[in-house]
């Protein structure tokens, strides 16, 4: 039986009814535990989004890696959605954390260059919730997303990171601070919006000493070393024939490093949705796990991220638990980041509602079943853009199993190059196929210009001119 929908006390309760319908439904289809009286909440579920910078999909356990780099996801996998086809809208972080919190391409919330400032006249998440009566607070590690860039705005409490940009705060550091809110801060009469976002696996793969060898047993080596003389000159410098330099003692130290950090960071996670239960706050919440973006890992002659839009890249992990969902799910239709806003505004229930805010993005609710099968989404292209000058201008879009790659210029002097890939046979990206396909290029490429150049643009961003500019450029964060 599906219990009548609860009538939410406060500003918004004259609209909700509809979509907390919507809501109810999804959690009956999960066959989740609501009870015939309604829904055990005593009021607008909290919302918990949690967004790990730079972790890639294929190097988590859930989906299919084989280190066991995220065993502290095991429980939370079991009790949420997971969705396998999941897309930034760019390789970094500013275009792509605006995206998420506004529902729009970067096409259309104009925030495409380095240090730019997120437009005061957009509507995002934190505000839309603001407004709706949610408390709203946000832990950042990243310097972009904080409150030089804007990126605060809608937060009532809002703590980012003040120094350079590769020393990050630890993220167990990050989750200290936000246990003491918790405990000191959070107003036990309100819906809560949470938003995390730790660094730790970012370069230069910060993990303390102490959890270094959890993954592997031992230390990663130091082999590899971030920013070092051979990735600069294959990334800075353009000399691409450096890469017959990267030895394969090199790449294991890389990718040791890196999935150590991802372990940890995945430990981080884990404890704090431990910390949730504590609190009350896990099995009525909205919790939604993910990231903005991936990282290169030598996988087409590179590192880092924002140098081109291969899968390792912008394909990111995305698990979505409705509050009190007990059983898991598994979506392997492509979906995009941009459809997170909506797909919070849905099921919490908020006045405005996707289809009044002009949204790129759709909501998920259809899809948290597992269904395979709803109208629109199959083919539906998903599109990713980066305009990082010095690094790569490239758009892509997937529609079905193919995905096109337009670069108008990279970080190795290509420009103007078109490369093709059917992901069903050929998930890494190896074989373009192009050249032996020239309608299918053509198709792709005028609906990435429809979606690209058809969008009304967005807002000119401007620039913060209070971060540390010198520091960012000698980084390569800006052009």
């Amino acid at each position: 039986m599906i219990p009548k929908p609860m009538r939410f006390e406060g500003r918004n309760a004259g609209r909700r009814g509809r979509t907390l319908i919507v809501s109810l439904l999804v959690l009956a289809a999960l066959g989740l535990s609501v009870g015939c009286s309604g829904p055990r909440w005593a009021g607008p579920p909290t919302v918990i989004l949690i967004v790990v910078d730079t972790l890639r999909a294929d190097h988590l356990s859930q989906y299919g890696y084989e280190r066991s780099t995220s065993p502290a996801l095991a429980q939370f996998s079991a009790q949420s959605t997971l969705f396998s086809a999941a897309y930034s809208t760019s390789s970094w972080t500013q275009p792509s954390v605006a995206s998420l919190f506004t529902g729009l391409l970067p096409a259309r919330h104009g925030v495409v260059r380095q240090s730019t400032i997120l437009p005061a006249e957009l509507d995002t998440l934190a505000g839309l919730l603001a407004e709706g009566g949610w408390q709203t607070v946000g832990f950042s590690g990243n310097l972009f997303i904080g409150a030089k860039t804007g990126f605060d705005r809608g937060f009532e409490h809002f703590e980012g990171h003040e120094g350079k940009v590769l020393a990050y705060p630890d993220a167990g550091e990050m989750l200290d601070r936000l246990s003491s809110w918790l405990e000191a801060r959070r107003n036990r009469g309100k819906p809560t919006f949470l938003y995390f976002q730790p660094m730790n696996c970012h370069g230069p793969y910060r993990v303390p000493a102490e959890r270094r060898s959890d993954l592997l047993a031992r230390d990663p080596t130091g082999v590899f070393d971030y920013n070092d003389e051979l990735m600069t000159a294959i990334l800075k410098d353009g000399d691409i024939d450096a890469r017959q330099r990267v030895t394969p003692e090199y790449l294991t130290s890389l990718t040791d490093q890196y999935d150590t950090a991802v372990r940890y960071s995945m430990e981080v996670v884990g404890a704090l949705l431990k910390r949730l239960r504590q609190e009350g706050l896990y099995q009525d919440s909205l919790i939604i796990v993910t990231s903005d973006h991936g990282e290169e890992l030598f996988d087409h002659g590179g590192f880092g991220h924002g140098y081109s839009l291969f899968e390792e890249v912008v394909r990111v992990p995305l698990w979505i638990k409705v509050p009190r969902q007990r059983e898991g799910a598994k979506v392997e239709l492509p979906v995009s980041l941009v459809d997170l806003l909506p797909t919070i505004l849905e099921v919490v229930g908020v006045e405005r509602l996707a289809s009044d805010l002009n949204l790129d993005g759709r909501s998920l609710a259809p899809l948290l079943t597992g269904a395979t099968q709803a109208p629109g989404f199959r083919a539906r292209p998903i599109v990713m853009d980066t305009r990082w000058k010095s690094r790569a201008v490239a758009s892509a879009i997937r529609r079905g199993s193919y995905k096109l790659i337009e670069v108008e210029s990279d970080y190795q002097g290509r420009s103007n190059v078109r490369l093709l890939f059917d992901l069903a046979s050929d998930p890494v990206e190896r074989v373009d196929l192009s050249a032996r396909e020239p309608d299918k290029v053509a198709a792709l490429s005028s609906a990435l210009d429809r979606v690209l150049e058809l969008r009304p643009r967005g807002p000119e961003a401007q620039s913060a001119t209070d971060l540390d500019v010198d520091v960012l450029r000698a980084l390569g964060y800006m052009d």
